[in-house]
C-alpha cells in the first residue's frame, strides 16, 4: 500500500502542536525554499546551489557513483555469503524499485538529496506477507520528528495542479538515511553550512557576468563643469549606454565632448584577482563536498600520475563511507525481525574499478595463485560466461609445506623441481 491508497485509510492524530500546515510553514521549510542571504549579497538554498556549475559537477560525481554500483541483497552462511536472489529486497533494489523508476534512477535521486540536503528519505510500502514491494522516494523536505516516544515523518505528496497534501508516516514505513552530523533525527544540511562559501561563487559568477555585459568596461564616472539640466543629462546617459554598454561595443573608442571627462573609480578584475578568486572556490566547493579537483575538472595541478592516486583515495575515502552508510540503514530498514540475522545488503564496489584493467588483472592474477578465485569465479566478476571445468581453484606448486615436498616432487612431472608448476587444490 503506497501513500496514495494511505490517505484514504486510519492514521494517527497528532497533537495540535504537531499538526503540519504548508499555508503555514515551518521555519525549516522556509529555509529549504528561500535559503539565506549571504554576506556576498546573494541567497543560496540547495536549488539554486546547483547552478554553480562545480557544484553541480560535484554533485553528479557522488550520484553517479551511487547509481552506477549495484546494491545486492545476501544470505549469510556458516562460511561466507550467497546472493539472496529469490527475496523480495533482491528485486527491489536490483531490478525494479517501483513501477516507475529503474535502480540507478533511485539511488541517483536518493544520493542527491544527501549530497544537497544532508538527508534522504524513501517510502517503504510493504505487502500483505510483511515483505518489500516497493520503495519510492520522498522529498527531501520531509521533516523527522518524535511524538510520545516514537519517530515519526512529515511529508507531502502530490495532488493535481501543483497542490499537495501534507501527511504523517511512522517510522516503520520510511526508510531513512542520514549525512553527517546525525543527532538522532537527521543529518546537517551541507547547503546550510557551506552558504558563505558558496555564495561568494556566486557572487563572482554574477560579477563576471554582469562584466561582459558592461563591455568589460569598469564602472566610472562621466563630470563636467558645466550645470546639465534633466533633459541634457537623460539623453547623455542613454547615449553613453548605447554606445559602451555590452559585448557589442567592448573596446570601442568613446569621444567625449562639452568638456566632459572621464574617472575611473573601480579596481579591473585582475587588480581584484578575480580569476583566482574563482580558482580557490573550485578547490573550495571540492572540499566541501570531499572530492578531488580533478573530478569537477580542476585540472590545474593534476598530472597522469597524481590523477591515479587521487581517483583510488576517492574510493577509499569518500565513496566507501557513502556505501558503508547506505548498507546499514539498508540492511536495517528493509528486513524484519530475526531476518536482518539472515540477510545484508552490500554494493559491487568492484563496479568502480572496472576502467582499470591493469588493476582488475593484477587483482585476479593474486587470488587465483592464492586459490582465491577459480577461472569461472573471475568470469563472473567480468559479466563473462563460465567455461566447463573452471570451477576448480589451483595452487603453485613451488610453495608446499616442508615435510611434504618429497611427495610433491614424486607426483610432479619430470623436471617440475626446476618450474612453477600448478595443481588444483583438491590434489594436494
Amino acid at each position: 500500500m503506497g501513500l496514495l491508497d494511505w490517505l484514504g485509510g486510519e492514521r494517527r492524530d497528532l497533537s495540535p502542536e504537531e499538526t503540519f500546515s504548508f499555508s503555514n510553514p515551518a521555519g525549516w521549510l522556509r529555509g529549504a525554499l528561500g535559503g539565506g542571504t549571504t554576506f556576498a549579497g546573494v541567497r543560496i538554498n540547495a536549488s539554486n546551489a546547483l547552478n554553480i556549475a562545480a557544484v553541480y559537477c560535484a554533485v553528479r560525481v557522488l550520484t553517479d557513483m551511487m547509481g552506477a554500483t549495484p546494491a545486492i541483497t545476501y544470505r549469510r552462511l556458516a562460511r561466507g555469503k550467497e546472493r539472496a536472489r529469490e527475496h523480495p529486497v533482491f528485486r527491489v533494489l536490483h531490478r525494479r524499485p517501483n513501477p516507475e523508476m529503474t535502480p540507478f534512477t533511485l539511488k541517483e535521486v536518493a544520493q542527491g538529496h544527501l549530497a544537497l540536503r544532508g538527508n534522504a528519505y524513501m517510502e517503504i510500502e510493504w505487502d500483505n506477507a510483511g515483505q518489500v514491494a516497493n520503495l519510492w522516494p520522498l522529498p527531501p523536505t520531509t521533516e523527522p520528528f518524535r511524538f510520545n516516544g516514537e519517530r515519526w515523518y512529515r511529508t507531502e505528496i502530490p495532488r493535481t495542479g501543483s497542490t499537495t497534501t501534507p501527511v504523517t508516516l511512522p517510522s516503520y514505513r520510511v526508510l531513512h538515511i542520514p549525512g553527517f552530523g546525525f543527532d538522532g533525527l537527521k543529518g546537517y544540511d551541507p547547503i546550510t553550512l557551506a552558504r558563505e562559501s558558496l555564495g561568494f561563487t556566486k557572487a563572482a559568477d554574477e560579477f563576471g557576468a554582469r562584466f561582459f555585459a558592461n563591455g568589460t568596461r569598469v564602472s566610472g564616472i562621466l563630470s563636467t563643469d558645466k550645470v546639465l539640466s534633466k533633459p541634457a543629462f537623460d539623453a547623455l546617459r542613454e547615449s553613453w549606454t548605447l554606445g559602451q554598454e555590452g559585448l557589442s561595443n567592448a573596446h570601442r573608442v568613446a569621444i567625449l565632448d562639452n568638456g566632459l571627462k572621464w574617472e575611473q573609480t573601480s579596481l579591473s578584475p585582475e587588480n581584484a584577482q578575480f580569476l583566482e578568486s574563482r580558482q580557490f572556490q573550485l578547490d573550495e566547493i571540492a572540499r566541501w563536498f570531499k572530492v578531488p579537483p580533478h573530478m569537477i575538472y580542476n585540472l590545474l595541478r593534476s598530472t597522469n600520475n597524481n590523477i591515479e592516486q587521487q581517483s583510488l583515495e576517492f574510493i577509499r575515502d569518500t565513496a566507501q563511507p557513502w556505501f558503508v552508510r547506505w548498507e546499514e540503514a539498508l540492511s536495517w530498514d528493509l528486513f524484519v525481525g530475526e531476518e536482518r540475522d539472515t540477510f545484508f545488503v552490500e554494493f559491487l564496489m568492484d563496479a568502480l574499478l572496472r576502467g582499470d584493467s591493469a588493476g582488475r588483472a593484477e587483482l585476479y592474477k593474486a587470488l587465483f595463485q592464492v586459490g582465491g578465485a577459480s577461472p569461472n569465479d573471475i568470469l563472473e566478476r567480468e559479466n563473462m560466461n563460465p567455461v566447463e571445468g573452471g570451477d576448480r581453484r589451483f595452487i603453485p606448486m613451488n610453495m608446499v609445506p616442508l615435510d611434504r615436498v618429497d611427495d610433491a616432487l614424486d607426483r610432479a612431472p619430470r623436471g617440475a623441481e626446476n618450474r612453477d608448476f600448478t595443481f588444483p587444490l583438491e590434489d594436494r
